[in-house]
Parts: structure tokens; sequence; C-alpha cells
């Protein structure tokens, strides 16, 4: 299976195609297929240049395979440009099997989690737990990962580009909305010109935010912690993202990216050590949200499914299963059930109640069931004998780990990509946020 990862991001546009393949017992492994793309992203002013993205992924595509699967990714300030939409259309019409998803922060933090290899160094190092950031242009995810699992995520509004300046002149040719707040907050003057000092300045001001985990202004806050964090539990800082690229053997001079991201990438590391922590750097640097997206930005079922259905399925709006039984479903829709329990008699009673609900009209015409035990096929058969003859056509997949409904975060929705010969399905997890 091929599968792509495409980050349009604030400073960077990038892509990256993956090989996936399932052995025994589910393990999958990933193989990383020629050169990723990797250029500076191109805007007229807050725009999008189409025309240019687009040739740009068509002549890095022409080395590829075509895809099975991918995913779609607009970051940080690329998410708020006017023409976002339109461009997502037409790259998915490209690639038929290149599903258009602008993540919520959550899942975006993950994947450049997974990807940047902060995840499986944390597998490494059990008890110590491991705080990822990924920071880019626009904005700063966050992952808490202990023993190889993440356990908490947050997004900030900083990033390298709030200041975008000449790299000649040194004067800034454009702003953020972010910009204003962080001089307001920092009792700055407006930034006209960007000096070796007032970079320094900057760039240590956000630093010192990004690390203080609980004390960053809320206006800067996209996504908080769930619980609390203190950078003090941390054994290790893993750095990954476009600013960690500054850092990079053969980089630029400071100027030369007309940003603050040199500094502010020697400021996190520095600020890192002098707090006596372990720093990581991500060898995939700002690579790792792409590769993260194209290897991990889905998941692959157990081969225990039972299922009805072998055609795609985009944009299946994902319910609770408590919350799925009390309301009116629409034409498809997926159920996560969450709390499933192995033994029978609790799955009979489980596969009646669905069958009664069924039974009601209107009733959906396609049904996808998710578990994350391993009890799709023996579900599946209770359903199907209790069910009867519904006209309701359903899978249920398992071993498939899918994130619970959260009050203040957009809903989610699922594409669903049948693989027949490995007898296992897909499933990219997305966010319903439109662009």
């Amino acid at each position: 299976m091929i599968a792509f990862g495409i980050d349009i991001g604030t400073t960077t546009l990038r892509a990256s195609a993956v090989e996936i393949t399932v052995g025994p017992f589910g393990k999958k492994e990933y193989c990383p297929l020629g050169e990723p793309l990797c250029q500076f992203t191109p805007y007229e002013g807050a725009t999008l240049k189409e025309m240019e993205i687009l040739e740009a992924l068509k002549e890095w595509s022409r080395e590829m395979p075509t895809p099975d699967i991918g995913t779609l990714l607009f970051t940080g300030e690329a998410q708020r440009a006017p023409n976002a939409a339109s461009l997502g259309e037409k790259l998915t019409e490209e690639w038929r099997g290149l599903f258009s998803a602008q993540l919520d922060p959550e899942l975006e933090t993950r994947v450049a989690a997974f990807g940047s290899g902060a995840v499986a160094l944390s597998a490494q190092r059990l008890g110590n737990p491991v705080l990822h950031f990924d920071v880019g242009g626009g904005t700063t995810n966050m992952a808490w990962i202990e023993n190889g699992e993440i356990k908490d995520t947050a997004c900030l509004d900083l990033g390298a580009r709030k200041w975008i300046f000449d790299p000649q002149t040194h004067r800034v040719v454009r702003k953020t909305r972010q910009a204003a707040a962080i001089e307001l907050l920092l009792n700055l003057p407006a930034v006209e010109e960007v000096d070796e000092a007032t970079a320094e300045s900057l760039a240590s001001a956000i630093a010192g935010w990004i690390l203080d985990l609980g004390g960053v202004p809320n206006e800067l806050v996209v996504v908080p912690w769930k619980g609390p964090r203190k950078i003090a539990d941390a054994a290790v800082l893993s750095f990954s993202g476009g600013v960690v690229d500054c850092l990079a053997p053969g980089a630029g001079g400071n100027f030369s990216y007309g940003d603050i991201g040199p500094w502010l990438a020697k400021a996190l590391v520095a600020q890192g050590r002098a707090l006596k922590k372990e720093i990581h750097l991500s060898k995939e640097q700002g690579r790792a949200t792409a590769f993260g997206v194209s290897a991990y930005g889905f998941q692959v079922s157990g081969n225990s499914i039972f299922s009805q259905l072998t055609e795609r399925l985009v944009n299946v709006p994902l319910y609770e299963a408590e919350a799925a039984l009390a309301t009116t479903l629409p034409a498809t829709a997926a159920i996560r059930v969450a709390h499933a329990t192995p033994d029978l008699t609790s799955l009979t009673a489980l596969a009646e109640t669905w069958a009664a609900k069924l039974s009601q009209k209107p009733s959906p015409r396609v049904l996808v069931f998710v578990f994350e035990k391993n009890l799709a096929k023996t579900f599946g058969f209770l359903l199907q004998k209790a069910a009867g003859a519904t006209g309701v056509k359903f899978a249920v997949l398992d071993e498939i780990s899918l994130p619970a409904a959260e009050p203040g975060l957009p809903a989610r929705t699922l594409d669903l990509v049948a693989a027949p010969e490995q007898g296992r399905f897909l499933v990219t997890v997305k966010s319903l946020r439109r662009f």
C-alpha cells in the first residue's frame, strides 16, 4: 500500500511517500519512497499561489507510484489562507487516492510526534516522559508522551513567521495578527525592522512562553493542555518542525529565512539546556509532519473484520455509541464503541440493541462500527443474525484506536479504504472543520 502525506505550512511545502506492509500479527512496516519534497510555501500576500504549489507537487509525484491513500494538511498560517479550500479541492482531484483533510491541532500534533520519532524515543525511555515540540512558522504543537503513548496534547499560536522581513533590508514586509498581540504583551513598540537585538529579544520571549507550558497568555493558546503539565516533570525535550531546520549543518545565515526561526531555534535549545533537560532534535526536522501523516496519518484495522462493504467511504461522520443510539443518524455513519467487553452475553446484548435501532425509520444505509479490541468478526455475525434483512449495509472493524469526542473541538470524520488482498481497512481520522 502506498500513502502520500502533504503538509502545506506557514513556511514550507513538504510531501512524503511511504510504502506500508502489514506482516504477521499485524506488525506494520514503513519504507520511505524516493526523495521527499521540501520548498518554501509560495504566497502572494496572505494568498497561497495555487499554480506554483500544484506544479511543484505534480513534478515531485512523477517519480512516485499512484497512492492508495493519503492525507493533505494545511497547517499554521496556511490554514487561514482565503484560497485553501479551492487548492484542497484541486489537489484532491489530482490524486483520486488523496483525501483533503484540515486536521485539527490535536491530530496534527499526534502525527508530528510519531513522524519525528518522539513516540519511538519514549518507548525506549520507560518511566521518563518525553515532551515533544513541533515548532513551525505559525504554530507550536506539543505532545506529552509516556512509555510510547501520547498522553496529552496542546497547541500554541506561536511560531517563527509572525514577522516576515526582507532578508536584504531586514524591513518587515508582513505581520500576522498575532505579531501585534505579542508586541503588546511584551510592551514593545511596533516592530518595523528586525536587527539582531530585536530578533533575539522576540525569540527569547517566545521560547520562554513555549517552554513555560502553563504560563502562556490565553490569546496565544489554540488548544490548552487537558491536565496540569510542568516542564520539570519531563525528562527529555524533543524538537521538530521547520524551526529545527535552522540548526542543521549548512543552514543559511540568520537573516536568510526572512523570519526569526534561527534565533527561536537557538533560544529553545539554550533555554531547554538551562533547565538541565536532555535535548532530542528530530532527524526528520521539518519533515516530521509530512512523514508522520504519510506513515501514521491513518490506521490499519485488524484482519478479523466483518464487512459487507467494498467501496471507499469518504467523510463519514463519527459518533460515540451512546449518543448514536439516541439520535437520528445520517445515511452513512461510523460508530465508536469504546468500552465493549469480550464476553458473548454482553456482545449479544449490544448487537440486539443495535438491531432494534436499525429497525427504526429512517435508518442509515451504511453503518461502520469501530472497536479497539479484537471483536469485529464476532460482533458482526451477532448483529447480522439479530438485525436480519434491514437493507442496511455494515462493516465492523477492530484494532482501531479513535479519540473520543471532546467539547470545544471539531467533530471528526473517517475515510475508509478496503485493502481486500490483506483483509483489512485503512482508516483516516479527520476533522469536520473544513477549509
